[in-house]
């Protein structure tokens, strides 16, 4: 194909039905409807060609865009700052894409972290999986809903978030030391290092044991040392490299 004739077919692409558009406003109105057809093919065969491991882990990933868009973020802690955000949720082994959701800054559409995970963990419920989230994600409202549906938890947690338990304080006395709370099968740990760590999890014994860093050997909760591991799919995406884009060029002539 030549690059006039593609440039061409891009200019007018189109994917969407029109006939089957629902007005702004109206009850089943779809924000990214010129582009849902799309992104449910992708779903569709992500999970066709690959079943993940027991690992999984959910994040965010950014498609840059400095265009004009309500869709359009910004996220201090992502190499991309600007652009469309998107909802992962990947294996943790092989960072490999399973299922993805798009932000589209609707107010009728809930972006509440525990809906969004809830969405994306839905096909893999009551499977026996186990599910790695950072603290944005992880709270004691999602616990609650994965109770009795078949998947673990593990993740980071804020203190300060509601249900957490409030005597769980943890001065600094020496490296390595930890406190935990239990209730059934769930267990909060703060773990102390150079800053204090708090963990959810229900797999994990409030235990420490050693564990290689990149200077020494430190003792950590098995909860600290199996979540370093299952969220390791988040830091894939800087690693690959951004493909090249069409820019506009003038020649300037001297």
């Amino acid at each position: 194909m030549g690059r006039e004739r593609f440039l061409s077919i891009l200019a007018f692409f189109h994917i969407a039905n029109n006939a089957s558009f629902v007005p702004y406003g109206a009850e089943n109105h779809d924000p990214i409807h010129k582009i849902r057809p799309f992104v449910n093919h992708l779903n569709t065969i992500f999970k066709e060609v690959y079943q993940p491991e027991r690992e999984v882990c959910i994040d965010e990933a950014m498609i840059p865009f400095k265009g004009r868009s309500k869709f359009k973020v910004y996220m201090t802690d992502k190499p991309t700052k600007w652009g469309f955000k998107l909802y992962e949720l990947c294996e943790s082994r092989s960072g490999y894409v399973w299922n993805l959701e798009m932000y589209c800054a609707d107010k009728r559409i809930s972006n509440k972290p525990v809906d969004v995970t809830m969405s994306l963990i839905n096909p893999l419920l009551d499977k026996g999986y186990r599910l790695y989230c950072d603290n944005y994600y992880c709270c004691h409202e999602l616990l609650n809903r994965l109770e009795g549906r078949g998947m673990m938890l593990i993740g980071t947690c804020r203190k300060n978030r509601v249900g957490m338990p409030a005597d769980l304080f943890l001065q600094k006395q020496r490296p390595c030391d930890f406190d935990y709370r239990r209730n059934g099968q769930l267990i909060v740990t703060r773990w102390f290092d150079k800053r204090k760590v708090t963990t959810v999890s229900t797999i994990h014994q409030p235990q420490l044991r050693e564990a290689a860093g990149r200077f020494e050997v430190k003792r950590k909760t098995l909860a600290v040392i199996d979540y370093t591991r299952g969220s390791a799919a988040d830091p894939v995406e800087p690693e690959i490299p951004p493909s090249g884009r069409r820019r506009r060029q003038r020649l300037f002539r001297m």
